[in-house]
């Protein structure tokens, strides 16, 4: 049987290159994106892969979950702090996003969870030094609780920028 990986992305050129890498590596490869997101991106994709559009219910992720048994939901969704998102936005679209996952793999014990995310602005004593930063901070600590309490397999892993190095990252795990 061939191996299932799920992707919650954001529709940046990142997730392109992500996909046919997984393709090209065997990889049965599922899009999970919001609702009423559409880009171009996605119409460049649309033919490698299942996209499967999130309505919020977390019973409906559990049963779509358990129908396919992947291997790896990666979450390429995270914050972009150079485009300076509204707070609201940022945390229906990214936190709610995560915690839905989250609480999805609470019945599937066997699905890695690899949080992939730009590194948080800190200073030398871990504080937080802007907003975003500080959520995305609180996120990991949420993911944290996930991982301890129910036994999810989490990895955070940061981006480097480097389409190579990132692809390789997420990759081996």
């Amino acid at each position: 049987m061939k191996d299932r990986a799920v992707i919650v992305g954001c529709s940046d050129k990142f997730i392109i290159y992500f996909t046919k890498y997984l393709i090209l590596n065997n990889i049965e490869t599922y899009l999970i994106i919001r609702k009423n997101e559409d880009s171009d991106i996605l119409k460049e994709i649309e033919k490698d892969v299942t996209i499967i559009r999130l309505d919020g219910n977390v019973e409906h992720l559990k049963l779509f979950l358990k129908s396919i048994e992947p291997k790896v939901i990666y979450n390429l969704c995270n914050i972009d702090l150079s485009e300076k998102p509204e707070i609201k936005e940022v945390i229906d679209r990214d936190y709610s996003e995560v915690i839905l996952i989250l609480e999805a793999l609470t019945d599937s014990r066997s699905t890695k969870f690899i949080n992939f995310i730009n590194k948080t602005l800190e200073d030398e004593n871990k504080i937080s030094l802007d907003l975003y930063s500080a959520i995305e901070k609180s996120l990991e600590s949420i993911i944290e609780y996930y991982k301890n309490k129910y036994n999810i397999e989490v990895l955070i892993k940061y981006k480097t920028g480097d389409m190579g190095l990132d692809l390789e990252s997420l990759m081996n795990y």
